[in-house]
């Protein structure tokens, strides 16, 4: 008897939003997400648990930090420094380009990109990889050597730039009856694993930021216009604004500790009911079946190498 795929458990991920703008109070949320989760499925997790209203774009972006080291003076920039300097050597210029994203998963209704072409003396870096996040499962990213190393961020809402770092923490592991529900990184800790058929926020800070307050500026103008104690005409603006337009906005608005608060209980309730693949509980019940009966370690799969499961999107 051939054995099905086993199902990975879930992996620990952070998510910071805009880490080093938005520190008092810093927002973040960790995730248990399930390795066989698309990464579309992850977006809408993600607008969940941070509270964003599903009204803009959105795109995974990953890339390996390069160093880059101080350009060394051009001879001719002390000689002749009233003269035009020449096109920088192709070393040079590649050395202060940004690091290339590599890899972009992109909504899967987003158009290709169209990139421009290199401009004479100022080589680019290579056009990204695209894939679909409705066809890219986490797992594929995470386990794939070819991307170990990279750095991951989920951009949302390109006019406001909000950026949320993503961090791997390990592996979800069971409580181990001291309280320690937490992420492991040691693959042998495969006994305590957990694997769910959805996702769980396990942790975080922050209230969520006001979707279309201008990015982190607008947000942190948004909480100084409810810790003014004598708020002037914009900051009464602003607050009405939030209290009664803001589509993820609160008519409680976010005097005094309502800047900390946020509900992972609610958030969760949500969550439990975005179910990801539809014959989870067959395959866990094979897979634990298989465990029990200690037969071999094959497994079966398609022509493309991939678990015959079903999505839900």
């Amino acid at each position: 008897m051939a054995t099905t795929r086993t199902l990975q458990p879930n992996y620990i991920v952070k998510f910071d939003l805009l880490p080093r703008e938005i520190t008092n109070p810093p927002i973040s949320r960790t995730l248990s997400c399930p390795a066989e989760a698309t990464f579309y499925q992850l977006h809408k997790a993600l607008q969940i648990a941070f509270g964003w209203a599903t009204t803009h774009c959105f795109e995974f972006e990953a890339s390996r930090p390069r160093p880059r080291p101080p350009l060394p003076l051009h001879p001719r920039l002390q000689q002749q420094p009233s003269h035009p300097l020449p096109p920088p050597p192709a070393a040079e210029a590649e050395a202060d380009l940004p690091p290339a994203p590599p890899l972009r998963v992109v909504d899967p209704d987003e158009e290709p990109l169209d990139f421009e072409p290199n401009m004479p003396g100022f080589p680019q870096p290579p056009n990204p990889t695209e894939k679909k996040a409705n066809r890219f499962k986490l797992r594929q990213f995470f386990e794939d050597p070819a991307y170990a190393g990279y750095e991951m961020v989920y951009s949302y809402d390109f006019g406001d730039g909000w950026e949320h770092e993503m961090a791997l923490l390990g592996t979800h592991v069971e409580d181990d009856g001291g309280g320690n529900n937490n992420a492991s990184a040691d693959a042998n800790a495969n006994a305590n694993a957990v694997t769910t058929n959805h996702f769980v926020c396990v942790g975080g800070t922050g209230h969520p930021a006001a979707e279309d307050a201008g990015g982190s500026f607008g947000w942190e103008k948004l909480k100084e216009a409810y810790g003014a104690g004598r708020p002037d005409a914009e900051q009464r603006y602003l607050r009405r604004w939030f209290e009664k337009m803001c589509s993820n906005g609160s008519a409680r608005g976010l005097a005094g500790a309502r800047v900390d608060e946020w509900h992972r209980e609610g958030v969760n309730q949500v969550l439990a009911g975005m179910k990801i693949l539809k014959n989870f509980d067959r395959l866990r019940r094979e897979q634990q079946q298989q465990q029990e009966e200690g037969e071999g370690e094959g497994e079966d799969e398609d022509e493309e190498g991939e678990v015959d499961v079903n999505y839900l999107v």
